[in-house]
């Protein structure tokens, strides 16, 4: 991979397949609060399940091979399995690494093609799972 010097980014590791993505959002797990009624206050937020929102990936158009890889979404026979991702810094240097577990690719967004579009075609890739765990670089 050949990016040294270039702006921050994402590789996706999907069983083999590695990705890069230039965006990402939905790392962050979200808990389901309660509002417990109590005598002495209107009502004591309590912490409840915590919920993981879909995680969608962004970038410029996936190649060829790229896309074969992640296909089996559009088939009706995608399976679930754990990734790593990765941030890069600006010298491909490892800043954080996420294990994301048991994903599932739900959705593959290409871009609308133009051939006289000026605005780039931005690709993006969302996925369910059950988990997400931070790893050490070491891992």
């Amino acid at each position: 991979m050949a990016n040294a010097g270039s702006a921050l980014h994402f590789v996706v590791d999907w069983g083999g397949t590695r990705v890069t993505f230039s965006e990402l959002r939905g790392l962050s797990p979200g808990a389901h609060g309660a509002v417990y009624p109590d005598v002495e206050h209107s009502g004591r937020r309590i912490s409840g399940t915590v919920k993981y929102e879909n995680i969608i990936f962004r970038r410029g158009a996936l190649s060829l091979d790229e896309y074969n890889g992640l296909a089996k979404i559009t088939t009706g026979e995608p399976e679930r399995r754990d990734i790593t991702v990765t941030f890069l810094g600006e010298r491909d240097e490892t800043v954080m690494v996420w294990k994301v577990v048991s994903a599932l690719p739900i959705k593959i967004e290409l871009p609308d093609p133009s051939a006289s579009g000026a605005e780039v075609a931005i690709e993006s890739l969302e996925i369910a799972h059950e988990g997400i765990e931070v790893m050490t670089t070491t891992d």
